[in-house]
């Protein structure tokens, strides 16, 4: 988990470094089944969403913190928060949909790919945020080897 997360960061660090200071927070985390490239994928896009949130004019003060965690039920917790602008709770309820977005130069596909990915590993993305104040994302993935509910089979027969 760690080193991809590491190698994620380091990808974002001359763009962060105009912007905000960067918090770690590692703890150790047991690890998870996931496909490294997918994973750094949702890191990539939570990470690069938070740094473009962050104004260069409030670059003293910007905050891009990055923790791990395990949970209480051994679950990895992954939280990157930011100190950026924040969004209304519209956009929040919308933040998740395909095409979404608020930015002139996005697709909108970034955080909707990242949600589908975190869910197809069994785990779950969750935004908390204030306008003004900041964004909280944070994921959950269960541990390897923990059971995994797997996602309703859909039929695919004729229909008479």
């Amino acid at each position: 988990m760690h080193p991809v997360l590491e190698d994620s960061l380091k990808l974002i660090r001359g763009e962060l470094r105009h912007r905000a200071r960067l918090e770690k927070d590692f703890q150790p985390v047991p690890p998870v089944e996931a496909d490294e490239a997918r994973l750094g994928q949702v890191f990539l896009n939570l990470l690069l969403n938070a740094v473009q949130a962050m104004s260069e004019q409030d670059a003293a003060r910007n905050v891009l913190r990055v923790t791990t965690r395990a949970n209480a039920s051994g679950e990895v917790v992954i939280e990157v928060q930011d100190t950026g602008a924040g969004m209304t709770p519209e956009v929040l309820s919308r933040l998740f949909e395909p095409f979404f977005t608020t930015r002139m130069s996005s697709t909108g596909m970034g955080l909707s790919v990242s949600h589908a990915i975190v869910t197809s590993l069994g785990g779950s993305l969750r935004a908390e945020s204030q306008p003004g104040v900041g964004t909280l994302f944070t994921i959950v993935l269960p541990a390897a080897g923990s059971p995994v509910a797997s996602p309703p089979q859909h039929e695919h027969g004729l229909a008479s």
